[in-house]
């Protein structure tokens, strides 16, 4: 967040207490967003478990 998003906030009537909230929400939405990133989630695979020596099925995705 820059302070133009912390300004529009305070305009848009979010009390300091507000502010602040979003800004954890938003700095918490990034974390998980790189972290899911880093483990690769959402690309495709299943992240149900697999039965050990199964290979998922190219069709189905």
């Amino acid at each position: 967040m820059t302070p133009a998003h912390v300004e529009a906030l305070r305009a848009a009537g979010l009390s300091e207490r507000g502010v602040a909230q979003v800004a954890v929400i938003a700095g918490l939405f990034a974390l998980f967003n790189r972290m899911a990133d880093a483990l690769g989630v959402g690309r495709g695979e299943s992240v149900r478990p697999r039965t050990a020596g199964t290979e998922p099925d190219p069709a189905a995705t």
